[in-house]
C-alpha cells in the first residue's frame, strides 16, 4: 500500500503511544483513572512440544500471506500494523490513540469498516489454514497407504511360506527360517514408518499452532476495537 503523509501531529503518535517511565509522578485524587490493558492471553497460541522453529516459519508464512492480501486504502491490516508497531499488549488508551490516528489520515475510516475487514483478513488465514492442513493430511493418508501395502505383502508372502512348509516338509527348516525373517520385517515395519508418520504430525500440530498464533493477534486487535474505539 501506498504510504500516507504524516503532519506534525502525526508524527508525535507515537510517542503518545510509548509507555511513561514508571516513576513518573503519580496521578492526583481528581485525576480520571486510566483504563486498564485488555486481557490478551486468550489470543496466545498454548505452548506445546511442537518445534518452535517450526512454528515460527509456519507463522511468518501465514503472516506473509494476511499481508499479500492487503487490501486498498485504510483498515484492518493498517490499524493492526499500527497499533502492534507500538506495543504488543497495547492497552485501552492505545486503540483509543490509534483510531483517533487513523482518522486524521483516512477521514473514511470508522469502527464498523475496520471490523468488516477484520473478517476478511481472517478468513484468508482460516482458508491458507485449511489448505494446509489438507495437504498435509493427504501426506498422511498416502504414508499410512504404502505402509499398509507393504504389510499386506508381507503377509501374503508368510501366508505361502506357511503353504510351502505344509507342501515340502523336506524344506521345513530351510521355510521356517525364511517365514522367521520375513516375520521380523513386518514387526519391524511399523516402527520404521512412525518418524515419518510423526513428524507429519508434528507438522500439522504446528501448523495449528502457527496459526492460531496469527488467529489470536488478528483477534485480538479485533476486540480491541470492539471494546475500546
Amino acid at each position: 500500500m501506498e504510504q500516507l503523509p504524516q503532519n506534525d501531529w502525526l508524527k508525535k503518535l507515537k510517542g503518545i503511544f510509548i509507555e511513561e517511565n514508571p516513576t513518573a509522578s503519580a496521578p492526583t485524587d481528581n485525576a480520571p483513572a486510566k483504563a486498564s490493558a485488555p486481557n490478551f492471553a486468550a489470543y496466545n497460541a498454548p505452548a506445546t512440544s511442537a518445534d518452535a522453529g517450526l512454528i515460527d516459519d509456519l507463522a511468518g508464512r501465514f503472516q506473509k500471506l494476511v499481508e499479500e492480501k492487503n487490501q486498498p486504502g485504510f483498515d484492518f491490516f493498517e490499524f493492526s500494523s499500527m497499533v502492534l508497531g507500538v506495543s504488543q499488549t497495547p492497552t485501552a488508551d492505545h486503540f483509543k490513540i490509534a483510531f483517533q490516528g487513523a482518522k486524521v489520515m483516512n477521514t473514511g475510516v470508522s469502527k464498523e469498516q475496520l471490523l468488516q475487514s477484520a473478517v476478511f483478513y481472517k478468513q484468508t488465514l482460516e482458508t491458507a489454514y485449511a489448505d494446509t492442513i489438507k495437504k498435509g493430511e493427504e501426506k498422511r493418508r498416502a504414508i499410512g497407504q504404502q505402509q499398509v501395502a507393504q504389510q499386506q505383502n508381507l503377509t501374503k508372502e508368510i501366508n505361502g511360506i506357511d503353504q510351502q512348509v505344509a507342501d515340502f516338509q523336506k524344506k521345513i527348516a530351510d521355510l521356517q527360517a525364511l517365514k522367521a525373517a520375513k516375520t521380523n520385517e513386518l514387526s519391524a515395519l511399523a516402527g520404521s514408518f512412525e518418524p515419518q508418520i510423526a513428524e507429519v504430525e508434528a507438522k500439522l500440530n504446528a501448523t495449528t499452532l502457527a496459526k492460531d498464533q496469527v488467529l489470536g493477534r488478528l483477534s485480538m486487535i479485533e476486540e480491541g476495537i470492539k471494546q475500546y474505539v
